[in-house]
C-alpha cells in the first residue's frame, strides 16, 4: 500500500510538467499561426497592389508627369516585397520560406524590369526637345477672357477713341533759308522766354522746311504766343489752317446718293442744329467705308466743328427710314498695303502687300494662317518701331502706339471745337 501510494506521488509531477508544456507548445503555435495568417494576408495584399500597378503601366499614358507617377507606385510595391522578403527570411519554417520566395521572385523581377524601362523612357524624353504644339492652359485662359472681356464691336472700339480736342497751333518757320529747324526752335525760346511771360506751351515738333510746330491749350495761349514772336523779324508765324472733322455713320443702306443722306440728315436732325445757320455750315459725304453687310454702308461725312460736335453729343441721326449710330472718325490715313501711314493703297510704292494680322508679307488678312489657327497677332508697325512687348494686336488696332501717335499728328490739323 505504501509501495503504491510512493508510486503515484511520484507519477503526479511528471504529469503536471507534462501538462504545462503542452500548454506552452500550444501557446506558441497559436502565436505562430497567428503570425502566419498576418504574413499571408500582406503577402496577398502586395500581390494585389503589385498586379493592380502592373495593369496601370500596360494602360500608361505618354505623359512624363504620368511616368513619374507609376515609378513612385513601383517604388512603393518593391519596398512592400523587399519587407516582405525580410519578414519571411525571418521565419522558422523552410517549406514557407521557399513557397512564398517563389511567388515573388518573378514578381519582384518583372518590376525591377519595368522601373529600369520607365527611367529610360524618362531619360530619352528629357533629351528630345518638345514639339512645339497648342498650349492648353493659354488657350484655356483666352478662352476665359473671351468670356469675361468679349472682343468689342466696331463701333464700340470707335467709341473708345481719343476725345475730339480743339485745334490751337501755330506755324512758325523762317525766312533765312540757311536757317535748320533747330534754328527756328531757338529764336521762339527767346521771343517767348517761358520764365518771363508765363507762355504755355502744350507741344512742340518739327516738320519739313525749317518749320516747328507749337500746339496749345487754349485759344488765349495761342494768341499770347503769337503776339510775343511778332516782334521778331526773322520768322514768320501763322495760326494753322485747321480742316473739319469728320463723322462716321455707320450701316447706312447703300441705295443711298450722297445728296439724298445730306438732305435726310439736315432735315431729319434740325432740332439738334436749330439755332446754327446751316447755310454757313460744311457737310458733305467725304468717302464711304464698307459694310459686313453688302446691302449697308458706313458714309463718312465732313461737317463744320459745331455740327459736328452737336452730332457726336447726341450719339445717333436719323436718315430716311432708319436711326443710326453715330462716331467720331479719325482723320489719319493709313495704307491697306503696306500699313504705313499718309498714303493710301492707290499710290503706295511697295510691290506685295503685308499681313495687318501677323506682319507677313507672304500672304494677306484674308488667307492669314495665324488668324485661322485663333494665333496671337503680331503689328507690324510696333514690331518695326521696337515695340516688340505690346506688338499683340493687329495693324489697324486702335491699341498700336505707332498708330496712336500718328493718330495724334493728324487730328492736330483738324479743327475740333
Amino acid at each position: 500500500m505504501e509501495k503504491s501510494k510512493t508510486k503515484v506521488e511520484s507519477v503526479t509531477p511528471s504529469t503536471k510538467k507534462m501538462e504545462t508544456d503542452i500548454k506552452t507548445l500550444s501557446a506558441q503555435l497559436e502565436e505562430l499561426r497567428t503570425k502566419w495568417g498576418a504574413l499571408k494576408n500582406e503577402t496577398s495584399r502586395t500581390l494585389e497592389t503589385s498586379n493592380k500597378t502592373l495593369h496601370e503601366i500596360k494602360n500608361l499614358p505618354k505623359q512624363l508627369s504620368a511616368n513619374e507617377k507609376v515609378e513612385e507606385q513601383l517604388k512603393a510595391v518593391q519596398s512592400a516585397v523587399e519587407n516582405v522578403s525580410e519578414r519571411l527570411n525571418s521565419a522558422r519554417d523552410p517549406v514557407v520560406q521557399i513557397d512564398l520566395h517563389e511567388q515573388l521572385q518573378p514578381l519582384q523581377e518583372k518590376m525591377e524590369a519595368m522601373s529600369s524601362a520607365m527611367k529610360t523612357m524618362r531619360d530619352k524624353r528629357a533629351q528630345t526637345p518638345p514639339t512645339p504644339g497648342r498650349n492648353l492652359e493659354r488657350e484655356l485662359a483666352e478662352a476665359h477672357k473671351k468670356l469675361t472681356n468679349p472682343k468689342p464691336s466696331y463701333a464700340e472700339a470707335a467709341a473708345k477713341s481719343p476725345t475730339p480736342q480743339p485745334n490751337h497751333t501755330l506755324i512758325v518757320s523762317s525766312k533765312d533759308k540757311t536757317h535748320t529747324g533747330e534754328h527756328v526752335l531757338q529764336i521762339i525760346r527767346e521771343a517767348i522766354d517761358t520764365k518771363k511771360s508765363g507762355a504755355k506751351v502744350e507741344r512742340v515738333r518739327k516738320a519739313r522746311n525749317q518749320k516747328v510746330i507749337l500746339k496749345c491749350s487754349t485759344k488765349e495761349d495761342m494768341e499770347a504766343i503769337q503776339n510775343k514772336m511778332r516782334s521778331r523779324k526773322e520768322i514768320k508765324v501763322e495760326a494753322a489752317k485747321a480742316a473739319n472733322p469728320l463723322l462716321i455713320m455707320k450701316g447706312v443702306m447703300a441705295y443711298h446718293k450722297d445728296a439724298d443722306i445730306i438732305e435726310n440728315v439736315l432735315a431729319q436732325n434740325k432740332h439738334l442744329v436749330k439755332d446754327i445757320n446751316l447755310k454757313e455750315v460744311t457737310i458733305r459725304v467725304r468717302y464711304r467705308k464698307r459694310a459686313r453687310n453688302q446691302l449697308q454702308c458706313h458714309p463718312v461725312l465732313e461737317l463744320s466743328p459745331s455740327v459736328h460736335k452737336r452730332f457726336l453729343e447726341a450719339g445717333k441721326l436719323y436718315i430716311d427710314l432708319q436711326k443710326v449710330a453715330v462716331y467720331d472718325q479719325s482723320p489719319l490715313v493709313q495704307c491697306a498695303k503696306c500699313l504705313g501711314f499718309g498714303h493710301t493703297k492707290a499710290v503706295c510704292g511697295e510691290k506685295t502687300a503685308t499681313c495687318s494680322y501677323c506682319a507677313d508679307k507672304t500672304h494677306e488678312w484674308e488667307k492669314c494662317p495665324r488668324r485661322k489657327q485663333n494665333e496671337e497677332p503680331k503689328c507690324k508697325n510696333c514690331w518695326e518701331n521696337g515695340i516688340k512687348t505690346e506688338a499683340n494686336h493687329e495693324a489697324f488696332s486702335n491699341k498700336c502706339k505707332v498708330r496712336q501717335k500718328w493718330d495724334e499728328i493728324a487730328r492736330s490739323r483738324i479743327a475740333y471745337c
